[in-house]
């Protein structure tokens, strides 16, 4: 049919699409309907095996009529939800099976990994201009500028979500008066690396209650696919499940703030049957030096590093001497931030079953400068 006439190439295609149609739909069609179709379907493939034009386009224009009273009428609506339909389940399949976004959220993997970062401005420093915290909230940056206009008391704050994903609070004032402000409530209510804003607390007139901005935390793809094919690495960036892991963010915290989550991301630093050792500022893994560029930079204490550390609050590796083996089927995980991460010096390891996948490649905030391959 290559070399065919157009009449012949567009009959075969009518055809095969309406015989495929009637297939579909043959169980809710009358007989006699079904028998009409097959009658046109028919009429039309003899007349292609004819070659004769005028008679193929007669069947052809026959058919079409028949059809017309058969199919469904078109429709916009569902036709756009086909398509948003089959695209969804392509993006659940590969965030299944290949890519996962994932938004660091603690402080634990910094400056390797920023997490949420809360930066306040002091009174005589000036806000931003309109323009410019516009454009950079849209990079990234939540900004606050909130005055309490009279003596007031805060009587509560209200987390909320927006669409589900932006996260801002609503404070409630004992005036009955609410402020709603783009900060999640634990930033804002931090007295450690927030605002410090709580129930209970009065403000004067006048008096600044939150000034300043949240810098969002990275955004990366977890790649989940390599750990199909390869077992995790030392010095890898992965991330697991917390589900399982006895006492797991229980009574610790990162910068003054609870951590238990579903999901953390910390660096591989023991698979099993590795011996580890920390003597400050240096990691050992079975008596040498940890090697490769992770552990390399975190150990040099440059550059917002401040290398391994000794922990006494820790359950594990509290002293220079301590040493910890880990055994079959587990990882030892460590926070590139050791001195503000709770990780596996605190609850131990982390099974291979909770392995999600490496840490991939940053894609946002454009702000935190980490854009790029996770090393």
């Amino acid at each position: 049919m290559f070399f065919a006439p157009r009449y012949l190439k567009h009959a075969k295609a009518l055809a095969k699409d309406a015989a495929s149609h009637l297939h579909r739909r043959r169980d809710i069609l009358p007989a006699e309907t079904s028998a009409d179709l097959e009658a046109g379907i028919e009429k039309l493939r003899e007349a292609m095996a004819a070659k004769d034009q005028a008679a193929v386009e007669a069947a052809a224009e026959a058919l079409d009529k028949k059809f017309e009273h058969v199919l469904p009428p078109h429709n916009s609506w569902r036709d756009w939800t086909e398509t948003i339909v089959a695209s969804i389940a392509v993006v659940v399949a590969f965030r299944a099976y290949f890519l996962q976004p994932f938004q660091i959220p603690t402080g634990s993997m910094q400056p390797t990994l920023n997490g949420l970062i809360v930066h306040n401005l002091s009174a005589p420093e000036p806000m931003p201009g309109p323009l410019r915290r516009w454009t950079e909230e849209l990079l990234g940056r939540s900004y606050v500028d909130l005055v309490s206009p009279g003596e007031d008391k805060v009587a509560g704050l209200r987390p909320r979500k927006l669409f589900g994903i932006f996260e801002f609070t609503t404070i409630v004032w004992d005036s009955g008066r609410t402020d709603s402000v783009g900060i999640p409530i634990k930033q804002l209510m931090s007295s450690v690396d927030g605002f410090g804003v709580a129930s209970g607390k009065s403000y004067r007139a006048g008096q600044v209650v939150a000034r300043g901005y949240v810098q969002k935390g990275d955004y990366v793809f977890v790649d989940k696919m390599t750990y199909h094919f390869r077992l995790p690495r030392r010095g890898d960036v992965f991330v697991f499940r917390t589900e399982g892991i006895a006492g797991i963010g229980v009574g610790q915290s990162e910068a003054g703030q609870p951590v238990k989550g579903d999901y953390y991301i910390k660096r591989l630093a023991g698979v099993p049957g590795t011996e580890l050792r920390i003597e400050a500022p240096r990691l050992f893994l079975d008596g040498a030096v940890a090697q490769g560029l992770g552990f390399e930079q975190v150990m040099r204490a440059e550059d917002g590093y401040r290398g391994y550390g000794n922990l006494r609050e820790a359950r594990y590796l509290r002293t220079s001497s301590q040493t910890f083996k880990v055994p079959p089927g587990n990882y030892f995980a460590l926070g590139d931030n050791s001195y503000s991460s709770s990780d596996s010096r605190f609850w131990g390891t982390v099974p291979e079953d909770n392995v999600v996948g490496r840490g991939y490649f940053v894609y946002w905030p454009p702000l935190n400068g980490h854009i790029g391959w996770i090393r």
